[in-house]
């Protein structure tokens, strides 16, 4: 099976795959420093920020014998894992600032 039979196929098991995730699915042509990648990426519910993955990467497995099957199968389960530690980081982060009522600068001039 060539590239684009593969990013095709690969495309369709994406959709299957994360058909029941809070998010939503794009597959573009993304510019990395080495030249164009077909990305595939996930963004979740609520959130402006998405995980991507490249069909070439993918591809890459294929040729080392695994399945599309197992390879979206680990795309889809490393961008559930990729939401929820972004959720965690979001909130612990958050949470590492104390709020306080007023806070005054002073500008020092030397």
């Amino acid at each position: 099976m060539d590239f684009n039979q593969f990013r095709k196929e690969l495309e369709e098991k994406m959709i299957e795959k994360t058909k029941d995730m809070p998010g939503s699915i794009q597959f573009q042509m993304v510019q990395k420093n080495g030249g164009p990648k077909h990305g595939i990426i996930f963004t979740p519910e609520g959130s402006s920020v998405g995980m991507t993955m490249y069909a070439e990467d993918g591809f890459k497995h294929y040729q080392e014998g695994n399945s599309i099957d197992k390879i979206a199968e680990d795309m889809a389960a490393s961008m559930v894992l990729d939401s929820e530690l972004r959720e965690t980081q979001t909130a612990n982060y958050f949470s590492a600032f104390q709020i306080i009522d007023r806070a005054v600068w002073k500008l020092m001039a030397d």
